[in-house]
Protein backbone atom coordinates (compact mmCIF):
# COMPACT_ATOMS: atom_id res chain seq x y z
CA UNK A 1 0.00 0.00 0.00
CA UNK A 2 0.95 3.59 -0.74
CA UNK A 3 1.05 6.21 1.03
CA UNK A 4 -2.60 7.51 2.10
CA UNK A 5 -3.89 4.58 1.50
CA UNK A 6 -3.06 4.57 -2.20
CA UNK A 7 -2.94 0.95 -3.70
CA UNK A 8 -2.04 -0.10 -7.36
CA UNK A 9 -4.53 -1.14 -9.83
CA UNK A 10 -4.82 -2.59 -13.59
CA UNK A 11 -7.43 -1.41 -16.05
CA UNK A 12 -9.35 -4.06 -17.17
CA UNK A 13 -12.13 -4.73 -19.54
CA UNK A 14 -13.34 -3.34 -22.99
CA UNK A 15 -15.93 0.04 -23.41
CA UNK A 16 -17.65 1.58 -26.34
CA UNK A 17 -16.19 5.34 -26.63
CA UNK A 18 -16.97 7.70 -29.37
CA UNK A 19 -15.06 10.97 -29.85
CA UNK A 20 -17.21 14.53 -29.03
CA UNK A 21 -17.12 17.46 -31.22
CA UNK A 22 -18.80 19.56 -28.92
CA UNK A 23 -19.17 20.31 -25.03
CA UNK A 24 -21.32 18.23 -23.27
CA UNK A 25 -22.83 17.64 -20.18
CA UNK A 26 -24.30 14.36 -18.25
CA UNK A 27 -25.58 13.49 -15.26
CA UNK A 28 -23.88 11.22 -13.06
CA UNK A 29 -25.88 8.51 -10.87
CA UNK A 30 -25.53 10.88 -7.85
CA UNK A 31 -26.94 13.66 -9.97
CA UNK A 32 -24.39 16.08 -9.89
CA UNK A 33 -24.04 17.72 -14.07
CA UNK A 34 -20.45 17.20 -14.85
CA UNK A 35 -19.50 18.78 -18.32
CA UNK A 36 -16.93 17.20 -21.25
CA UNK A 37 -15.06 19.54 -24.10
CA UNK A 38 -14.66 19.22 -27.27
CA UNK A 39 -12.78 16.57 -28.42
CA UNK A 40 -13.16 14.92 -25.24
CA UNK A 41 -14.08 11.20 -25.59
CA UNK A 42 -17.88 10.03 -24.31
CA UNK A 43 -16.97 6.72 -22.89
CA UNK A 44 -19.58 3.99 -21.35
CA UNK A 45 -19.33 0.08 -20.34
CA UNK A 46 -22.45 -0.46 -22.69
CA UNK A 47 -24.92 1.05 -24.71
CA UNK A 48 -27.54 1.37 -21.70
CA UNK A 49 -24.82 2.05 -18.98
CA UNK A 50 -23.99 5.86 -17.87
CA UNK A 51 -21.78 7.46 -19.49
CA UNK A 52 -18.15 9.66 -18.42
CA UNK A 53 -15.85 11.93 -20.10
CA UNK A 54 -12.23 11.07 -21.08
CA UNK A 55 -9.85 13.96 -22.09
CA UNK A 56 -7.96 13.39 -25.37
CA UNK A 57 -4.60 12.88 -24.34
CA UNK A 58 -5.90 10.88 -21.38
CA UNK A 59 -7.88 8.63 -23.41
CA UNK A 60 -5.05 7.64 -26.29
CA UNK A 61 -3.06 6.22 -23.38
CA UNK A 62 -5.14 4.83 -21.19
CA UNK A 63 -7.23 2.76 -24.03
CA UNK A 64 -6.67 0.59 -26.85
CA UNK A 65 -8.59 0.28 -30.11
CA UNK A 66 -10.14 -2.97 -31.15
CA UNK A 67 -12.55 -2.39 -33.74
CA UNK A 68 -15.35 0.09 -34.31
CA UNK A 69 -16.37 1.87 -30.92
CA UNK A 70 -15.08 -0.99 -28.87
CA UNK A 71 -11.85 0.20 -26.91
CA UNK A 72 -9.94 -1.90 -24.12
CA UNK A 73 -8.80 -0.64 -21.50
CA UNK A 74 -5.05 -0.35 -20.56
CA UNK A 75 -2.27 1.11 -17.69
CA UNK A 76 -2.19 1.05 -13.76
CA UNK A 77 -3.79 3.50 -11.66
CA UNK A 78 -3.65 4.57 -8.21
CA UNK A 79 -6.79 3.95 -5.91
CA UNK A 80 -8.16 3.83 -2.62
CA UNK A 81 -11.49 3.95 -0.57
CA UNK A 82 -13.58 6.83 -0.41
CA UNK A 83 -14.58 9.33 2.55
CA UNK A 84 -18.64 8.67 2.21
CA UNK A 85 -19.12 12.84 1.34
CA UNK A 86 -15.86 13.55 0.06
CA UNK A 87 -15.91 16.02 -2.71
CA UNK A 88 -13.39 14.90 -5.60
CA UNK A 89 -12.27 17.77 -8.39
CA UNK A 90 -12.36 16.22 -11.32
CA UNK A 91 -11.57 17.12 -14.76
CA UNK A 92 -15.50 17.24 -15.63
CA UNK A 93 -15.99 19.36 -12.33
CA UNK A 94 -16.73 18.73 -8.24
CA UNK A 95 -18.32 14.82 -7.73
CA UNK A 96 -19.29 13.77 -4.70
CA UNK A 97 -17.91 10.32 -3.20
CA UNK A 98 -20.28 8.34 -0.98
CA UNK A 99 -19.92 5.13 1.36
CA UNK A 100 -18.09 2.68 -0.65
CA UNK A 101 -17.04 3.96 -3.18
CA UNK A 102 -13.44 4.70 -4.64
CA UNK A 103 -11.26 7.75 -5.95
CA UNK A 104 -8.94 6.43 -8.49
CA UNK A 105 -6.19 8.99 -9.53
CA UNK A 106 -4.97 8.41 -13.54
CA UNK A 107 -1.10 8.74 -14.93
CA UNK A 108 -2.09 13.14 -15.33
CA UNK A 109 -2.93 13.32 -11.69
CA UNK A 110 -6.13 13.38 -12.49
CA UNK A 111 -9.24 12.28 -10.10
CA UNK A 112 -12.65 10.42 -10.15
CA UNK A 113 -14.84 8.87 -7.83
CA UNK A 114 -15.79 5.10 -9.11
CA UNK A 115 -18.94 3.37 -7.14
CA UNK A 116 -18.03 0.41 -5.80
CA UNK A 117 -19.52 -2.32 -8.37
CA UNK A 118 -18.08 -0.25 -11.25
CA UNK A 119 -14.73 -0.75 -9.81
CA UNK A 120 -14.80 -4.42 -8.81
CA UNK A 121 -15.47 -5.06 -12.65
CA UNK A 122 -13.31 -2.72 -14.09
CA UNK A 123 -10.26 -2.58 -11.60
CA UNK A 124 -7.85 -5.56 -10.35
CA UNK A 125 -5.33 -5.11 -7.70
CA UNK A 126 -1.63 -5.31 -9.33
CA UNK A 127 0.04 -7.06 -6.65
CA UNK A 128 -3.03 -10.03 -6.57
CA UNK A 129 -4.61 -8.77 -2.93
CA UNK A 130 -8.28 -7.98 -2.58
CA UNK A 131 -9.17 -4.36 -3.32
CA UNK A 132 -8.92 -2.37 0.59
CA UNK A 133 -6.77 -5.29 1.58
CA UNK A 134 -3.55 -3.63 3.45
CA UNK A 135 -1.66 -6.73 3.98
CA UNK A 136 -2.09 -6.45 7.89
CA UNK A 137 -3.45 -9.34 10.44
Amino acid sequence: MINGGWQSFQRTGTVLAVQRDRPWTWVTHSGLTLRGEAGDWEVRESEDDEPWSVREDIFRSSYEHLEGRRWRRRGVVLARPARDGEVIETLEGAATAHAGDWVVRGDAGECWPVRAPEFAKRYRPVDGAPPGDTGAP
